[in-house]
């Protein structure tokens, strides 16, 4: 009767002897860990409380701080470190909104690499670029348009006031 047992190589024991899981499926890690590293040097106090404290970004397990509900051990998933980036950025310069025509030549990645909104920022229908919002000035516009944009999408109920009017 044929036994059932994985068999493994001389080859496959050699492997598992070999440090940083060099020869495995997944042998860079060690590599993205160090580039994640590298990437968010400027705040890791901050990094290093995010996924102590935080929730993974990119998985359902039920992720906690490094622990989870699912998997015994600790957690950290390379998606989790990738996206740690985008919590540890520093604002970017919001000048370079003020005219959108040189942000579209930009992919993706290149968009994001420019930083964060370090404030909310708007742009208006014939403008050429973002300016920032100023919160008593701009607040009344910026309810009205995303009331009206809600009622579009049919999210909500217009107010009392507003069906009278």
């Amino acid at each position: 009767m044929p036994s059932h047992k994985i068999q493994s190589s001389g080859f496959d024991r050699l492997k598992s002897a070999v440090p940083f899981g060099l020869g495995q499926v997944k042998p860079k890690h060690f590599r993205y860990m160090a580039k994640v590293v590298w990437k968010n040097r400027d705040n890791l106090p901050y990094a290093l409380k995010v996924l102590r404290r935080g929730v993974c970004d990119g998985c359902a397990l039920g992720v906690a701080g490094f622990h989870d509900w699912t998997i015994q051990g600790v957690h950290l998933c390379m998606t989790r470190l990738n996206l740690l980036r985008l919590n540890t950025m520093p604002g970017l310069d919001a000048r370079r909104l003020e005219d959108i025509a040189q942000l579209k030549s930009l992919d993706n990645a290149q968009l994001r690499e420019l930083g964060r909104l370090p404030f909310p920022m708007l742009r208006e229908k014939a403008a050429k670029g973002f300016r920032r919002v100023k919160g008593c000035k701009d607040l009344p516009a910026l309810v009205t348009a995303l009331r009206k944009r809600d009622e579009q999408l049919g999210l909500t109920k217009p107010t009392a006031a507003e069906r009278v009017a």
